[in-house]
């Protein structure tokens, strides 16, 4: 055995790697190794020869051609670029982490690196206890790529309201430049997108009074941190302003309560794709990665407008400007390449509303035969005579003939038919159309059609107010508004609980004598209970 000292390497008694050949340099008495290299390998050897043919290495566990004679050159190297080999491992310089010792008021320097398990629990805790939404450890959703421009417009905004001689002052550079608006710039909340887009829409108007007002109040460059608004900020301004109005728009459109919305979803969705595709090709670098990440989004969740909640279509459909054409001529120019796709999902969509259609038509054809029923048409004798009783049976077997040779040509067409063969009413652009009022105006024509357009028109897009969609502070977790199955809810409310539960050691034996304490006051309550019911009995 090498006299070399192994101490700086521990070594295995056992070469755990389940071959009776496989052995440590340790087990060989007489063996004349000295480099160390040897040490962080296990040994093959021959059975018979017993001279080492491979050697493993203990880290990665690769098979390397091993002979004393041939040097330990090809070990050295492999051990430079073992991946799991421990000084391999992190090369990189540590950081210093200096913290107080939780014991005591000491400060504690030492090494710090970067563990990723650690923080995948930490944040995991996080998300836990605090209940944050599983959402907050996505990509920050498009306005963080101009957000310095919006920091530095905000900053200037919360300074000139900080107080009224400022406010005045601002209000003179105003009056200097003739800003025609007569207002004044208002600051947003950061929870509030729709509050940021009105600051950002507000200060746009004056722009010109911001840079005299940096001129005339020499603290106003001093006291920003991040300095004043910037040509390129207001050019953000603008760009993402114009982007936010539409979503602006759209939002109060959908969260509307007081007019029909169902049939207003469809169009909003294309909209809004249109202005993604036409962002994501700007010029503007940062509006091209704006409108990139929001399209990421928005293909999540909109991606395919194939699986749109059908009810949705079906509104769409019952809307007498557009109809089945309209959404068949919408989704050829969204799916150009692929025509047959659009078929399956226009005859899915057709097959829904004729299924619609028959439900609503049964009900209503078994509501009219109960109230059919329930009234008695009298017979009045008006002394004429029926003209039917006077045809002869010949004439009558000519009539019979000829509606039997007629059938064969009679197509039976349902109202959905006919409304959706019938030409559609014109749009006119800007124009406010009472669907409700049409269908009410066509109910004696459209028996059927009008009672399901009613129920179908009457579901709103969103439960959630428009001012709740506009914020994004807390929301209300209900069962309706809730994307978790019960199984992930009762996962998160159990781990929170044993999250937030005390590190407090019990003492059992306190509270077992206790427990026996209150257990002897109840028998004894019990017995005083019988008692009195004993002696109320017997008299």
């Amino acid at each position: 055995m090498s006299n070399t000292d192994n101490s700086s390497v521990p070594m295995d008694d056992e070469s755990e790697v389940g071959n009776e050949n496989a052995t440590t340099k340790s087990t060989k008495v007489g063996d004349k190794r000295k480099s160390e290299y040897w040490n962080h390998f296990w040994d093959f050897r021959d059975p018979v020869t017993k001279k080492i043919v491979q050697v493993k290495c203990k880290y990665c566990e690769k098979m390397l051609t091993g002979n004393t004679n041939n040097g330990t050159s090809s070990l050295k190297k492999h051990l430079g670029a073992c991946s799991k080999y421990p000084p391999n491992v992190d090369k990189k310089q540590k950081l210093i982490s200096v913290y107080k010792s939780p014991e005591s008021d000491a400060t504690i320097v030492s090494n710090w690196k970067f563990d990723e398990t650690a923080c995948r629990l930490g944040l995991a805790r996080m998300v836990i206890v605090d209940e944050q939404p599983f959402s907050i450890v996505e990509r920050e959703d498009g306005l963080s790529s101009v957000k310095s421009s919006i920091a530095r417009i905000r900053a200037a905004v919360r300074y000139v309201r900080s107080s009224p001689s400022r406010a005045k002052l601002f209000a003179h550079s105003s009056m200097l430049v003739k800003v025609s608006c007569k207002g004044s710039v208002c600051l947003d909340v950061a929870t509030r997108w729709n509050s940021t887009f009105l600051m950002l829409e507000t200060a746009l108007k004056f722009e010109k009074a911001f840079n005299r007002f940096a001129e005339d109040d020499p603290d106003f460059s001093r006291e920003l941190k991040d300095g004043v608004p910037t040509q390129e900020d207001w050019v953000n301004a603008k760009v993402l302003s114009l982007c936010l109005k539409l979503f602006y728009e759209s939002t109060k459109k959908m969260s509307g309560s007081l007019y029909v919305t169902t049939n207003l979803y469809f169009h909003e969705v294309l909209e809004v794709l249109s202005c993604l595709i036409e962002w994501e090709n700007s010029t503007n670098m940062d509006i091209r990665i704006m409108g990139r990440q929001m399209r990421e989004k928005f293909d999540k969740y909109y991606g395919d407008l194939g699986k749109t909640n059908i009810m949705m279509l079906v509104a769409v459909v019952l809307d007498p400007r557009y109809k089945l054409r309209f959404l068949k001529y919408s989704f050829k120019k969204l799916y150009p390449n692929d025509f047959a796709k659009v078929d399956v999902i226009c005859d899915n969509l057709y097959d829904n509303v004729q299924k619609l259609f028959n439900h609503y038509d049964a009900i209503i054809a078994s509501s009219s035969s109960k109230n059919n029923r329930n009234i008695n048409v009298a017979n009045v004798d008006n002394g004429s005579e029926n003209l039917s009783s006077s045809n002869s049976e010949q004439m009558k077997k000519f009539y019979d003939d000829f509606d039997e040779e007629e059938s064969d040509f009679i197509v039976e067409k349902s109202e959905l038919d006919y409304y959706l063969e019938e030409a559609r009413e014109r749009r006119v652009e800007g124009e406010m159309f009472d669907i409700l009022g049409w269908w009410k105006e066509k109910s004696d024509k459209y028996k059927v059609l009008s009672t399901l357009a009613k129920d179908i028109l009457a579901i709103p897009i969103s439960t959630v107010s428009s001012e709740s969609a506009f914020s994004t502070s807390g929301r209300i977790l209900d069962q309706f508004r809730s994307s978790l199955g019960p199984n992930m809810v009762e996962a998160l409310v159990c781990t929170q609980d044993w999250l937030r539960a005390s590190n407090v050691c019990i003492d059992i034996e306190r509270f077992l004598e206790d427990v026996q304490k209150y257990e002897e006051e109840l028998d004894g309550s019990d017995t005083g209970i019988t008692q009195v019911n004993e002696f109320v009995g017997n008299n």
